[in-house]
């Protein structure tokens, strides 16, 4: 079911955490039972483009471009995946309710696909 987002207006799913046009969350954040996951962009730098699209549980919630960082609030416990491209990424991770999850994704030349792992700080420093 669709709903309109408050802050755009643009129409977005009733699963949605966040509006994909604004970013707006939908839903209280003040829900102590709500968790927050932290996405940062690749850091690759012969990567062209590089946005990734997060999806939890098959919902897209938003993006983050390269180099960036992209936040946003689970009111369950969730499967948090990505895209890039055409190149989905080699696996998904779980995400509990009541914390906070830091996911970091690199891209592998080799496979094609996109590796997450949980990570407890990032630094995005170029590589010359």
């Amino acid at each position: 079911m669709l709903i309109k987002c408050p802050e755009c207006g643009a129409e977005v799913s009733n699963r949605a955490y966040a509006c994909v046009k604004c970013g707006c969350p939908l839903g209280s954040d003040a829900d102590e039972d709500n968790g927050t996951v932290i996405v940062y962009g690749l850091s690759q730098m012969n990567l062209i483009g590089g946005s990734l699209k997060i999806y939890a549980n098959g919902v897209h919630v938003g993006t983050v471009k390269k180099h960036g960082v992209f936040e946003f609030s689970i009111r369950e416990d969730s499967t948090i995946t990505a895209k890039c491209g055409i190149n989905p990424s080699k696996g998904a991770i779980e995400v509990k309710v009541g914390r906070t999850t830091k996911i970091k994704y690199d891209y592998n030349r080799v496979t094609g696909c996109l590796a997450p792992q949980i990570v407890d700080e990032v630094v995005n420093r170029p590589v010359f």
